[in-house]
């Protein structure tokens, strides 16, 4: 009797899994095309952002994790301006590779928080011709007063949080007085 019971048990267990077996191939089977459609519809998502992005190509952005994924994205390289310094410029490639290029001389000046370009072109401020964005620190009279030009040497350094040294200033005075300068664009 005991050996009769553990035949029907085995049948019973058998038919169960029997039944399960063809339960998970069923629903697998019928949840099949929506499996399929999702992966369509993740695809199509995948290829507009692609399109998307090709249509707004970034040139540059501040850190080396975003500009990756923008190459990688656009296949295009992406400026990391966090690196950016007065010779030299970074760019992250699409295959995760970093390309520095480096300079003889400056290229751009910290103005604020960012770089400029440089650009010597004179403009007026006060009675004094400056260059709109320059490293040197450096002027000419405007109107034949005071020296008709100055450079300035910040040879301070910052020990602590504070500025230790001092700045110097050189200037070219002449004897009489100069006339009003003529400023022109060479050709």
């Amino acid at each position: 009797m005991v050996f009769s019971r553990l035949k029907i048990r085995a049948r019973q267990t058998r038919t169960i899994a029997a039944g399960m077996v063809i339960a998970l191939a069923v629903t697998t089977i019928a949840g099949a095309p929506e499996a399929v459609a999702a992966d369509k519809a993740r695809a199509a998502a995948v290829a507009a952002a692609k399109a998307t992005s090709t249509q707004e190509q970034v040139t540059e952005r501040p850190d080396m994790t975003s500009a990756g994924l923008a190459a990688r994205l656009q296949n295009s390289r992406v400026e990391v301006t966090s690196e950016r310094t007065e010779e030299s410029t970074s760019w992250i490639n699409p295959d995760g590779t970093v390309t520095t290029e480096i300079n003889s001389g400056p290229i751009r000046v910290k103005r604020g928080d960012g770089w400029v370009p440089i650009d010597t072109t004179l403009i007026q401020e006060g009675n004094r011709l400056v260059p709109k964005a320059a490293v040197a620190d450096i002027d000419f009279s405007a109107d034949g007063s005071g020296a008709f030009a100055s450079i300035a040497d910040d040879t301070t350094v910052k020990v602590n949080g504070k500025r230790k040294g001092k700045a110097r200033r050189l200037g070219l005075k002449w004897a009489g007085q100069l006339g009003r300068p003529e400023v022109s664009v060479a050709p």
